[in-house]
This record gives structure tokens, C-alpha cells and sequence, in this order.
């Protein structure tokens, strides 16, 4: 160093480099308040909401090719259609795979006692619900039906708007996926309650 001046230039340049000594009070002598970090990251986080709702909409089409819809977009009032029952009693197919025929995993029977209601009309296909079945299998599914009472394969998982909040979170596909047998067969096994006069 040729003289004093020079050393005082580089030791300004090197002082904000020296850590000072933390204050147990959180003051930061170097004028650093500790609280601005957290602050942008909370802006951040609200900025970044309205992006993360809308990636949760679902895709019309999936990769494998399948049609997903929302239920919701579809929810009839079942006061407008006949209620329905099952024509004779029958085992449904299981809704989870099993091919170990494991008694815990299968569906319960459905029988003629139940009641079954329209609470989606997707297209020309009636989506049926029974409280009371729906109770018994311990899920909130439906069972999507043609004007003639056929079954068509599979079982329609709905979610609860409540606790599901996203909407692309209850999407689900038009045609249930083919990894196990969820045919019901090709009679008719549903036929509406015909009320007495």
C-alpha cells in the first residue's frame, strides 16, 4: 500500500464483508431487518395462487386417450326422473381389482330393496345413486345405466366438493379403465319404480 488513503478506500470496501456480531434481539447493526424475506415469500406464494388453481384443471383428454370429465358439470335434479330398482337380486363386479376373489374386497350384493336415484345425466347414460348401498360399500360411487337399464362397465367414483376443493382433483374418466373385469354383463338389470295409483 503506497499510503494510509489507499488502506482506508479497500478497508470501507471489505467492512460489509465482516459479519457483525448477531443481536440477541434479532437487530441487525448492518441494517438488515430479518422479517423482509419472509415477506416475499408470502407475496410470492399469493401471486403464484391463481396459477397453481388453474394447473389443477383437468385435461379433456388423458395421455391414454380417455375422456375425463367433472360430475359436476353434469348433476341433474333427481326429482325430475323416476327412481330405480334393481329387475332381481345380483353381485355387481368389485370395484378394486382382485383376482384372488379375497371376500373383503368384493362389492355387496345389490338387491331389489334398494333405491336408486338420477343424479347425473352424461350424454344418453343415467348416473344412479342408492344412499343406502353406497352406505354398505362404504364409498360415494354411482352406477351409470342406458335408458334400457343396461349397466355400462365399471363404477363412478364421485368426490365430495367439500373436501375435494380442486375441480381438476374431481375429474374422473367418462369410461372407467379396463384393469380388471368391471363388465356387468349386457341385459338389463335396473328398471324404474313404477309408482301405484
Amino acid at each position: 500500500m503506497k499510503n494510509r488513503k489507499e488502506f482506508d478506500v479497500l478497508l470501507q470496501d471489505l467492512t460489509p464483508m465482516v459479519p457483525a456480531r448477531p443481536d440477541p434481539n434479532g437487530f441487525d447493526p448492518n441494517g438488515f431487518d430479518p422479517s423482509l424475506p419472509m415477506r416475499w415469500v408470502a407475496m410470492a406464494v399469493m401471486l403464484s395462487l391463481p396459477v397453481i388453481c388453474s394447473c389443477g384443471e383437468y385435461p379433456s383428454n388423458g395421455k391414454d386417450g380417455a375422456v375425463w370429465i367433472v360430475p359436476d358439470d353434469y348433476r341433474v335434479d333427481p326429482n325430475l326422473y323416476p327412481k330405480y330398482r334393481a329387475i332381481r337380486d345380483f353381485q355387481p363386479p368389485d370395484l378394486l381389482p382382485n383376482p384372488n376373489k379375497e371376500p373383503y374386497l368384493k362389492m355387496p350384493k345389490i338387491t331389489t330393496d334398494y333405491a336408486w336415484e338420477v343424479r347425473h345425466k352424461v350424454d344418453d347414460q343415467l348416473w344412479l345413486y342408492s344412499e343406502e348401498y353406497a352406505r354398505r360399500a362404504k364409498g360415494n360411487i354411482e352406477i351409470a345405466i342406458t335408458i334400457d337399464g343396461r349397466v355400462l362397465p365399471g363404477w363412478r367414483g364421485i368426490s365430495d366438493p367439500n373436501r375435494v376443493l380442486l375441480r381438476g382433483d374431481r375429474a374422473i374418466p367418462l369410461s372407467p379403465g379396463y384393469r380388471h373385469d368391471l363388465d356387468w354383463g349386457n341385459e338389463p338389470l335396473f328398471e324404474p319404480i313404477r309408482l301405484s295409483n
